[in-house]
């Protein structure tokens, strides 16, 4: 029942959450010059994350691991290996409105949401109210998601009860290696982020790395991106002299678009689950997993972005049982690595539009 609750949520909360995303991009950033230029770092943040969290998921899952018993490996492997360049492009357009939804077409869903995301950003102000409604949308599916999730507690502790009983030790194993994989990657993004800083932003990353981490408490007990964003909008302006127009746009937009943290969590766990399920997974797969990853990553949830992703080849819903186990973790995970990114990205822009206040950054 839970499963299938989260399954009719699943078309809706995407659509809609990659609608409000694309028209709250436009309007925030107004597509202008400094507008782009955040959104090449975040982009270019997100990439990197997205490489490290496939290098270190193929060392750690990339040879023999345990294989899950509910689906026939060589009927999922014989799906993924057909590809036609051509027909996948084809296929993404879909011929009607409904098929995709009822189907559950993840590409044909996105392509929907891209193309009337655009067109209404093209109408400018004559669909404001269109806009703000499709935004209400958004919200009415989000608190339908969160009252389902009022009945994740005892859903996971079911699924944990079901684990131990069903599954093998050798696969509880594996997702706390899961876990240990994510921890990796997280460490690796963070080396990266004062690198960036240096040569992009060309200013000292000490300051940065001595007052960002008072922001990791919030986030790891909140989960959530949002929550934190308070407290980073006061940072940005009162201790790394960030002025208020970059702060303003920047730390509300990365909330929603600037997610590496999400991307590591997605990326390694789709796969290593379609890795339990034998699915071989060619460079084109990498690639579209990769363009799911960054999509759903706008707003969906983590697990429904996972259990979306490895549906597309063939895994049934009842992998989201394995998800649950370890989201919670997970999720506080990404959501540090997600506030260090959107942090990272706002002072780089700063200090390159002249912006941020040195004197400030650099005191104690």
């Amino acid at each position: 029942m839970f499963l299938n609750a989260l399954n009719l949520l699943i078309a809706p909360v995407i659509f809609f959450s990659i609608v409000s995303g694309l028209t709250g991009i436009s309007t925030s950033t107004g597509m202008n010059k400094i507008g782009l230029k955040w959104m090449c770092r975040s982009l270019c943040l997100m990439t990197v994350a997205v490489v490290l969290a496939y290098c270190v998921a193929w060392i750690f899952f990339g040879g023999d691991v345990p294989q899950i018993h509910t689906l026939h490996a060589a009927e999922v492997s014989a799906d993924a290996k057909t590809f036609s360049v051509i027909q996948f492009i084809v296929d993404i357009i879909p011929a009607d409105f409904v098929s995709p939804v009822a189907d559950g077409k993840v590409l044909q869903i996105l392509f929907i949401a891209i193309f009337f995301g655009t067109a209404l950003n093209s109408l400018g102000d004559k669909v404001i109210h269109l806009k703000a409604l499709l935004d209400d949308l958004n919200e009415i599916f989000f608190k339908m998601l969160s009252l389902l999730m009022f009945f994740m507690p005892p859903i996971v502790f079911f699924a944990m009860v079901s684990l131990t009983l069903d599954t093998a030790a050798e696969t509880v194993m594996l997702l706390s290696k899961l876990l240990v994989a994510e921890i990796i990657v997280a460490a690796l993004v963070t080396v990266f982020c004062p690198i960036f800083i240096r040569h992009v932003g060309k200013i000292s990353p000490k300051p940065f790395l001595k007052k960002v981490p008072a922001l990791m408490p919030t986030a790891f007990a909140t989960a959530s991106s949002g929550a934190v964003m308070p407290s980073m909008m006061e940072l940005c302006t009162e201790r790394l002299g960030i002025a208020p127009k970059i702060s303003s746009f920047s730390v509300p937009l990365s909330v929603t678009f600037n997610t590496a943290g999400s991307l590591i969590c997605i990326i390694a766990t789709s796969f290593m689950f379609l890795k339990m399920y034998d699915v071989e997974l060619a460079l084109h797969d990498l690639a579209l997993i990769a363009f799911l990853a960054m999509m759903f990553s706008f707003g969906a949830p983590d697990f429904i972005s996972i259990t979306t992703i490895t549906a597309h080849f063939g895994v049934p819903m009842e992998v989201a049982t394995l998800v649950f186990c370890i989201d919670a973790l997970s999720d506080r995970l990404g959501t540090c690595v997600n506030v260090l990114s959107n942090m990272t990205a706002t002072l780089t822009l700063a200090r390159t539009e002249n912006l941020l206040d040195e004197e400030i950054y650099f005191s104690s």
